[in-house]
């Protein structure tokens, strides 16, 4: 009888459980990106084992395991939650570990009384399992007081059953953190919140190809360049909306299997024997959602929320050792900027192809191309992410195998009286299309009315250094972006640290 059921114990099978945990985070492990959020798993895991290993009745305590996932749609909540079911299955903390999914529908009914019923049908249907409440948030934003009727039916269930359940409320990160301090009953029972982070554009790549690959569809790599450039598009235009994994697979790969499949139906036409068609994807099939000529526009305040800094860190070279030549090996990551509306400098941060530079170097520009040091040629480059405010701005040029230089550690401290040395373009072109080298100290450190760090550097630098690399001079790591100057030899930099902040 379920009044009797809380006092039964949960002995685990250690061998068969031990190796569905092993399975469970092996496919925690293997999915695309979430870092952050496998980390947060790892660490529920811990505490539960550490438990176990101590002798406690971690499964009958007062601990309450309710999670908030925060979040945009296609980010991997749902299937993370399914993941959190199995893990504590295994660790005997849920005798079934299945999950159910609810809505708004699904907990809200049409007249009073239904309500309730359907919520506790709902609930009673996940004991011993996950429930998974998707857009929690509109049961607070309901036009009539039936989805509140509803949170009032779940908040005593959340205590009453939590030795037996595990409710994660999902839904977008503004949303959910409203609909929590809304309501007191909810936030004093929720145990961890972990925020799904964006997937960047590389990863969505990653994300396509590993569906394909399931589907036996092979993408070359011509496919994934000109895959990657679409998707970069397809992520500036669609801001906020933008659906990550799910819309890799709506709006790229269930389009681009339509288009092999009608040049199969043209082969099957022509006479090819169906087999000996090869189910291989070509760059005509991805679908343009900008042409490569135009530049798409550049948002107001620079930000599109895409760019996470952690995601190249792994990308960047290591920290160099001192020599004589670090002018000469930091010039080859540095670029001439050319846009319709004038240029500057940049210079690389990471091997597949991304750019730090001022915001304003670029601002209402239409067309950006970039000429790396050492280069014949000017290359398109695409903007990815930045911050007005503190002038600084992310481009993307295609390739795998750029000269990246080194920029200083989150939280470093800056001195006065460091040795420092500029690269960059003064001028323009007007001196020729080799990188300036000139060197000089730091010599205050101040932040802007906005509250950017930013720090004085006594070098000759002009217009055209704007974007470029301000580095110590003894071990070449990046600590500056140079944004403007009071004359030729008093110039400001936008400190790293702004990278690291703001791009985190």
């Amino acid at each position: 009888p379920e009044k009797y059921r809380p006092f039964l114990p949960r002995l685990r099978s250690s061998e068969d459980d031990d190796q569905e945990l092993q399975a469970a985070m092996n496919e925690l492990n293997s999915l695309i990106g979430l870092r952050s959020v496998k980390e947060l798993v790892e660490g529920l895991v811990i505490d539960q084992q550490v438990g176990i290993s101590l002798g406690g009745d971690i499964t009958v305590d007062d601990a309450t395991r309710h999670m908030l996932f925060t979040g945009n749609p296609g980010t991997g909540k749902t299937t993370v939650a399914r993941l959190v079911g199995r893990i504590y299955k295994a660790l005997g903390l849920l005798q079934k570990g299945h999950m159910v999914e609810a809505g708004h529908t699904n907990l809200v009914g049409q007249y009073i009384g239904e309500t309730a019923q359907k919520t506790k049908t709902v609930i009673e249907s996940a004991l011993d399992g996950i429930l998974f409440i998707d857009e929690a948030y509109s049961l607070s934003e309901s036009e009539h007081s039936y989805g509140k009727e509803a949170i009032n039916v779940l908040v005593p269930a959340l205590e009453n059953y939590r030795d037996r359940l595990v409710v994660i409320f999902a839904g977008y990160t503004n949303e959910m953190e409203g609909f929590v301090r809304t309501n007191s009953g909810i936030r004093s029972r929720i145990a961890k919140k972990i925020e799904f982070p964006d997937y960047s554009v590389d990863e969505l790549v990653q994300v396509f190809v590993a569906i394909a690959t399931a589907k036996n569809y092979t993408v070359p790599e011509d496919v994934r360049e000109e895959l990657r450039y679409q998707l970069q598009w397809f992520v500036s235009i669609s801001g906020a909306e933008f659906g990550n994994a799910r819309d890799v697979r709506v709006q790229f790969l269930d389009r681009m299997v339509e288009a092999w499949k009608r040049r199969m139906h043209a082969a099957l036409k022509a006479g090819l024997d169906a087999h000996s068609f090869e189910r291989s994807f070509l760059v005509s099939d991805v679908p343009q959602i900008k042409a490569k000529d135009k530049q798409a526009t550049i948002p107001n305040s620079g930000r599109t929320y895409k760019f996470r800094l952690d995601d190249i860190v792994s990308t960047l070279p290591t920290v160099p050792v001192t020599n004589d030549n670090i002018p000469d090996r930091i010039a080859s990551s540095v670029g001439f900027i050319k846009t319709d509306k004038g240029s500057g400098s940049a210079f690389v941060i990471s091997t597949n192809g991304y750019l730090v530079t001022a915001y304003h170097v670029i601002e209402g520009a239409t067309s950006i191309e970039v000429r790396i040091n050492g280069t014949p040629s000017f290359k398109p480059a695409m903007y990815v992410d930045g911050d007005k405010e503190a002038d600084l701005a992310v481009l993307k040029i295609d390739g795998d195998e750029w000269a990246a230089t080194q920029i200083v550690a989150a939280g470093y401290e800056l001195h006065r009286g460091m040795n420092l040395g500029l690269l960059g373009y003064p001028m323009g072109e007007a001196f020729g299309d080799e990188v300036t080298y000139t060197s000089g100290g730091l010599s205050s450190i101040r932040r802007s009315p906005e509250g950017v760090q930013m720090f004085q550097i006594d070098v000759s630098a002009y217009r055209g250094n704007s974007g470029g690399p301000v580095f110590l001079s003894q071990t070449g790591e990046v600590i500056g972006v140079l944004s403007f100057g009071r004359n030729d030899t008093m110039n400001f930099a936008v400190s790293i640290e702004e990278l690291h902040q703001r791009f985190r």
